[in-house]
């Protein structure tokens, strides 16, 4: 492998120089050569394009359903890539011009196992975007929006939000005003919290409410179940007690 001196920032469009380069070469399994590649560019683990992304946001997303990686196959070998570039050096709680973290970036992107693998790497679950979004708000609003019957919707609420309450997630964080929940990229999903005349103070108190309204017992529904039993096996509050106990330590 070639001794490259990275980039602290790297030239406009680079990374998708490079990602045109290198993605066959990672479909293919030849990693080394991959890395190679990345040397050529002199893109480093944490080398970041003008968006403040380093070359990792990119794996994530060549991995999801909407990437570059067609087949199950193919997914699981810019997992595998990812998972070898994140640990030479990644900073995993990096942010990028808008907030994002990695995680908040798989959760956003459906990328199940790059969230299991960042959580067991250490990445923080409770750092938000730049409109106080966390990754257990994307994971539960992908759970939402993708819908039923929706195989990577029923793993983001039975494999990814556990995962992320185990590592400590807060379902009690503070939601966004409605000024920054406007101007977010989930704006719409934001929005839909005002047509029943209800304004949510946090995620438990949203997922509460749907629960306690839905008439689905399909697999949506159990998610929703789950989420709540998480909350309660966390620490018992409900959201009025959190909200005292926030106005005491005020």
């Amino acid at each position: 492998m070639a001794n490259a001196e990275y980039y602290d920032k790297a030239p406009v469009r680079a990374f998708q120089k490079c990602m045109d380069q290198i993605s066959p070469i990672i479909l293919k399994g030849d990693f080394d050569q991959a890395f190679e590649v990345l040397d050529d560019y002199r893109i480093g683990p944490n080398t970041t394009n003008p968006r403040d992304r380093n070359f990792a946001f990119w794996l994530i997303e060549e991995q999801c359903f909407d990437g570059r990686a067609s087949t199950e196959e193919e997914r699981r070998k810019f997992l595998e890539f990812f998972k070898l570039f994140v640990d030479r050096g990644v900073e995993l709680d990096h942010q990028e011009r808008y907030g994002l973290t990695l995680l908040n970036w798989a959760t956003y992107k459906y990328c199940v196992e790059a969230c299991l693998f960042l959580l067991d790497r250490g990445a923080s679950p409770n750092i938000a975007d730049s409109y106080r979004i966390t990754p257990l708000n994307y994971a539960t609003v992908r759970m939402y929006l993708l819908g039923r019957g929706q195989k990577a919707a029923a793993e983001m609420g039975r494999i990814v939000i556990p995962a992320l309450f185990k590592a400590g997630a807060d379902p009690y964080a503070p939601y966004p005003t409605f000024e920054e929940a406007h101007a977010s990229r989930f704006y719409a999903w934001n929005l839909n919290r005002e047509k029943d005349g209800v304004r949510f103070a946090n995620l438990f108190e949203e997922v509460a409410h749907y629960y306690k309204t839905s008439t689905s017992t399909d697999q949506f529904a159990g998610n929703l179940k789950l989420f709540l039993d998480l909350c309660s096996e966390r620490d018992g509050r409900r959201p009025s007690e959190e909200r005292d106990a926030r106005s005491e330590s005020d």
